[in-house]
């Protein structure tokens, strides 16, 4: 797994994001090459996890280069250039659904002690 990808797993961790997922689109697309899609429990986790992951991306040279999303969005969209990561609320991620409409694409295992 890419380090972009094991940095941003755990910024999501760090601030106990939900049910991480990572996938490697980059045989299926060409926006981008990982996808990470994590669950927050309610707005205010969901900000706490985009500071989160912006902050520590940022550390190691990853910058953000375009955004979706407010403070009343039940999803970020936060836009690294290889690496997006999309945080939902748990209801809007069961009806958005990314990992099956991406369905085609490897999953990668992003288990808490993985991404160390």
């Amino acid at each position: 797994m890419e380090n972009i990808v094991k940095t941003a797993c755990r910024a999501l961790f760090a601030k106990r994001g939900k049910n991480v997922a990572a996938l490697d689109i980059s045989g299926v697309s060409t926006i981008a090459d990982y996808f990470v899609i994590v669950s927050a429990g309610s707005p205010p986790q969901a900000r706490a996890l985009m500071q989160s992951a912006v902050s520590e991306l940022g550390k190691a040279g990853v910058f953000l280069k375009h955004t979706e999303g407010s403070p009343e969005s039940p999803w970020y969209l936060l836009d690294f250039g290889a690496l997006i990561i999309h945080i939902f609320t748990q209801a809007d991620r069961a009806f958005y659904d990314l990992e099956r409409v991406w369905a085609d694409a490897v999953k990668l295992s992003v288990a808490e002690e993985a991404c160390e």
